[in-house]
């Protein structure tokens, strides 16, 4: 019997840090970007985290916009 690894976190470019955790209920790879918790990618578990890895490294744009868009509204937040 083995154990598929349930999480895995990876720096993008920038220093962004990208969680990637295994969901049971996710049919296809899922990306949210939320304020303070950053980057999540839902992976299913037929498909690999590798595969994950590269859906995210095509999407660093979105990624990066969404990310600058977070970090302006908490500091509207704060001020």
């Amino acid at each position: 019997m083995f154990e598929l690894k349930s999480k895995k976190i990876i720096s993008l470019e920038g220093g962004s840090q990208v969680l990637f955790a295994r969901s049971g209920k996710a049919k296809h790879i899922s990306l949210c970007v939320k304020p303070v918790k950053g980057v999540r990618v839902a992976v299913p578990y037929r498909v690999s985290f590798t595969k994950a890895e590269d859906v995210v490294y095509s999407k660093t744009g979105w990624i990066k916009k969404h990310l600058d868009k977070m970090d302006q509204l908490e500091q509207e937040a704060i001020e």
